[in-house]
């Protein structure tokens, strides 16, 4: 990806999936790091307070249902992430016990391109935010660093990743009108 001297950014291979849904007219963080020599963990803050101009990721998924399951979660077994568009499916929370009236997970849409990763998602807000990552992995640990709309530290997370999903393993403990739900909140996102 190159900027041409004309401002639009200008893609390698107009048929991915990162270059169909990249908005040409805001260059982002990542383009930054992409096309100069910086270290990725560098951030580049494309405009600061305006979360849409991190990245132009339309947001694809419903809300998936929150379920709780007693009993530990899956093992994260790493793998290797693939480039691609990824929406969540499920959202599932491992606990020691469960309680009702867990509602819906806020929907996430992920675009992964090479080092970089980016989102959007509807957490209940009247607008999509949208947040663009560098991403590295060790064995079953994938690492975050948030570029925009903030350069944040970054987040830890266990993984599996295979040719049709990728899922991630956090730590998880959320205020229910039932209780306390403690646990570990499992993501499945299906590669499209």
């Amino acid at each position: 990806m190159s900027d041409g001297g004309d401002g639009d950014t200008h893609f390698a291979d107009a048929d991915s999936d990162f270059d169909a849904m990249q908005r040409s007219d805001a260059p982002t963080s990542m383009d930054a790091a992409r096309d100069s020599d910086i270290d990725a963990s560098e951030s580049r803050v494309v405009s600061a307070g305006d979360a849409s101009a991190c990245n132009g990721v339309p947001e694809l998924g419903e809300p998936p249902p929150l379920t709780c399951v007693v009993g530990a979660p899956p093992a994260m077994t790493g793998g290797s992430l693939l480039d691609g568009t990824y929406v969540l499916s499920t959202t599932t929370v491992y606990a020691a016990n469960c309680i009702e009236g867990l509602g819906s997970s806020a929907p996430n849409t992920l675009l992964v391109d090479g080092p970089c990763m980016q989102s959007a998602a509807d957490p209940w807000e009247p607008a999509v935010v949208a947040v663009s990552y560098s991403w590295s992995t060790s064995g079953d640990i994938l690492d975050q660093q948030e570029l925009c709309p903030t350069a944040t530290p970054g987040n830890t997370m266990t993984y599996t990743a295979s040719a049709t999903t990728f899922v991630t393993s956090i730590p998880y403990s959320a205020q229910f009108a039932g209780g306390t739900l403690t646990g570990r909140l499992v993501d499945v996102y299906d590669k499209q």
